[in-house]
């Protein structure tokens, strides 16, 4: 008996409702719940410089999708992400088949790395990886915060607090220290919008602190404290923040494990939702 073939589609082919529902169903039984909806797919690939041209979705011969793999492309930088395979085809190499898939692509298109983030704890996926010599770069946090009408803890004392204009943000991320993840860049953050920030002085002390406020959720926080490690400002811009905004959930992803600002993000009670391991490839 013949063996099935499976078939590598671009995933532009597919309306954007459409990948959402293949990515449901890859995820269906993942450790972390991650569901999209054709909105937040599109906002995916327009925030994250998906290209869906290069993107993959996996089909058998008679056309149906069951698996799905994204590659994001900067400069001379490739991210694979939105990697799935629907449950009851696992374990028939399909995900190398993606994987391979994935690379080839980001190869064709001259990148130089790739990167990727799996969930610690997700062993299958991280020793495939591991296959294709991808290299354990880091490990990051993904920590939330609950809505709270108060802030625990003494009152700072604070100089100068006022809200950014569009052009002092921009600048501020000019400022932001290197090497955050691909979901944290300047470029990501830049692309998505609605940014707003905060500018705090105590004394001769200045920090800074630019987000993404929704009507439900603060995103993706950027610190800056006179070079980051002042626990003070750092400590200050979060409580103001909060202040300002207690009826918002907040999700903040990828700070770096023993960073100096997770200190002042678990003094005002975030908690770990769960790691990643950022891993590389040289090609």
């Amino acid at each position: 008996m013949a063996v099935p073939k499976n078939i590598g589609v671009p995933a532009s082919n597919y309306t954007h409702d459409e990948l959402a529902e293949i990515y449901n169903h890859t995820r269906i039984d993942y450790i972390v719940p991650m569901p999209m909806n054709a909105k937040r797919m599109r906002q995916y690939v327009e925030h994250y410089d998906v290209d869906l041209n290069e993107s993959v979705v996996v089909t058998t011969e008679d056309g149906e999708p069951i698996g799905v793999g994204m590659l994001g492309l900067r400069d001379n930088r490739a991210w694979i992400t939105r990697l799935g395979v629907v449950p009851n085809m696992r374990e028939r190499r399909i995900g190398t088949f993606l994987m391979k898939l994935l690379i080839d692509n980001a190869q064709r298109c001259g990148v130089a790395l790739i990167q990727l983030e799996v969930i610690v704890g997700n062993d299958p996926a991280f020793n495939m990886f591991r296959k294709f010599g991808f290299q354990l770069h880091r490990e990051l946090l993904v920590v939330r915060r609950p809505p709270k009408q108060h802030v625990e803890g003494s009152h700072p004392l604070v100089h100068e607090l006022r809200y950014l204009e569009d052009d002092e943000i921009v600048a501020c991320l000019q400022q932001r220290e290197p090497g955050p993840s691909w979901v944290e860049e300047t470029t990501s953050l830049l692309n998505a919008g609605a940014l707003k920030g905060l500018l705090l002085r105590i004394g001769d002390a200045e920090g800074w602190v630019v987000f993404m406020c929704t009507k439900f959720q603060i995103q993706h926080i950027v610190l800056w404290a006179n070079g980051i490690n002042d626990d003070d400002v750092v400590f200050s811009l979060l409580y103001y923040l909060h202040e300002l905004f207690p009826n918002r959930d907040t999700k903040v992803e990828n700070i770096p494990v023993n960073h100096p600002t997770w200190r002042a993000f678990e003094s005002l009670d975030y908690v770990v939702d769960f790691r990643r391991y950022e891993m590389l490839l040289e090609v």
